[in-house]
């Protein structure tokens, strides 16, 4: 998308967030675990796009991790699953 609207000045990005502490894994069997280094905030993620916003060039794909990856499992699905 970004080589087909280039030449028309439109600037697009590719945003790739990971581990975000969301609602989104209300309804799944894991979750981001409670240590602050492993999780984002969507503050963090509008912080990474304002500051795309305001780079005087083009981003085109940017992926945003937490600095580790660690899930756990929840217990009440655990349960379901006996």
């Amino acid at each position: 998308m970004f080589e087909e609207l280039r030449k028309a000045d439109v600037k697009v990005t590719s945003i790739n967030p990971d581990l975000t502490q969301t609602n989104f894994f209300d309804e799944l069997q894991f979750e981001p675990s409670s240590n602050e280094n492993t999780y984002l905030l969507a503050e963090d993620i509008a912080k990474a796009v304002l500051n795309i916003l305001q780079f005087n060039g083009v981003i085109t794909d940017i992926t945003v991790r937490p600095q580790r990856l660690e899930i756990i499992k929840k217990p009440s699905f655990c349960k379901s699953l006996r």
